[in-house]
């Protein structure tokens, strides 16, 4: 399934073309601003961290032959219980004094809950952000071996933009004001 542009979203909410353009490039720029730092959070909605992969050791699928993969720096999503909720059904809340970034959040879960099972939403500079349903299920306690209900959850998986990649990648590795030394 496509992802649907996020501007797209807010022009069926109802928003002019410029002004959705404008919401959705200052909620990228907004998170990519943040990441700087290494964090970005929205309580209720979730939060963009900056994540240091280490080189490793890989193979070449097509000749097996055994080739390095270097060490990268990645952007990991993780939603906010109450997204995960919001996406089964249940009332969103997210809270943040500023309410652009509160109405843009809310507009992205709806945009998400709304779709299908597998909806997904392209905020264009930041990534894509796809919704993955998992029924009710029949599970086993590991201690007891009975079988247990498991209920049906959400889970929000998060596609990086090659753009923001490189806008990671190329940013100081903290700009954190106590990390700079006394002179």
């Amino acid at each position: 399934m496509k992802a649907v542009p996020f501007w797209k979203i807010l022009v069926a909410g109802g928003l002019e073309p410029e002004e959705a353009r404008k919401r959705s490039d200052a909620f990228a720029a907004a998170v990519k601003l943040s990441l700087a730092t290494g964090r970005f959070e929205l309580r209720g909605f979730g939060a963009f961290t900056v994540r240091q992969r280490a080189a490793r050791a890989g193979r070449n699928p097509m000749t097996g032959a055994a080739i390095a993969i270097p060490a990268k720096t990645a952007v990991a999503f993780k939603a906010a219980p109450g997204m995960k909720k919001a996406l089964l059904g249940e009332e969103l809340a997210v809270k943040t004094p500023d309410r652009e970034l509160q109405a843009i959040a809310v507009e992205i879960v709806k945009a998400l809950a709304t779709g299908g099972d597998e909806s997904s939403v392209k905020i264009d500079g930041l990534g894509t952000l796809r919704k993955a349903l998992r029924s009710e299920r029949v599970g086993r306690n590991p201690a007891t071996g009975a079988e247990i209900k498991i209920g049906a959850s959400a889970a929000v998986l998060f596609k990086m933009d090659p753009s923001l990649a490189a806008a990671i990648a190329s940013a100081p590795a903290s700009s954190d004001p106590a990390d700079a030394g006394d002179d």
